[in-house]
């Protein structure tokens, strides 16, 4: 438990560090009672250890900071972001459509990283992935590309425009040729 003792000694262990001017000084010193009442839960050594171990050197800790439980840091855990987008949340969607030529779609990725982008109202991949599939005009694709649209490397479109031409020529030459009809007009 934090004692008025311990509570002046951090105090002046903040003057000190920080070099604070008087002005300041005497602003902590005529905190002391709001500082006792809300620093009563932290014991001596841990709140100077605290203090000490303060990691902006140019701004000295408010009561509210040393109050507050210490941050946690940065969670890079596999859960925050996958492979498949890098951690960005972000996947590109590409097929080739029959009249539209290539289409591509920036969509969001269904982890983590993901989940935090679905505010901005893009997609899910999965989503937009299984549409294109069941689309019939969809000639070649759907591919999920952990690259946003922007980063996507010109060569990388070129090689996938061939593939689905590729792929057109072929669902074409299967097609038996239909019988002549007679023009509407």
């Amino acid at each position: 438990m934090a004692s008025r003792s311990g509570v002046i000694a951090a105090q002046r262990l903040i003057v000190t560090f920080w070099n604070l001017p008087k002005v300041q000084e005497d602003r902590l010193t005529s905190a002391l009672p709001a500082w006792q009442t809300h620093l009563v839960d932290i014991p001596d050594d841990a709140l100077l250890a605290t203090i000490k171990a303060w990691p902006d050197r140019n701004k000295p800790p408010t009561l509210a900071q040393l109050v507050a439980p210490p941050p946690s840091p940065k969670s890079t855990s596999a859960a925050d972001g996958c492979s498949g987008c890098r951690t960005s949340g972000l996947r590109q969607v590409l097929r080739w459509h029959a009249t539209l030529g290539l289409q591509e779609l920036t969509t969001r990725c269904a982890c983590q990283a993901g989940d935090r982008r679905k505010s901005q109202g893009i997609a899910l991949h999965n989503d937009v992935r299984d549409a294109w599939a069941r689309d019939p005009s969809t000639i070649d694709g759907p591919h999920v590309d952990p690259e946003p649209q922007h980063r996507v490397h010109p060569d990388r479109r070129a090689a996938f425009a061939a593939r689905a031409a590729a792929r057109l020529a072929e669902v074409q030459a299967n097609v038996p040729a239909a019988a002549p009809t007679t023009p509407l007009w």
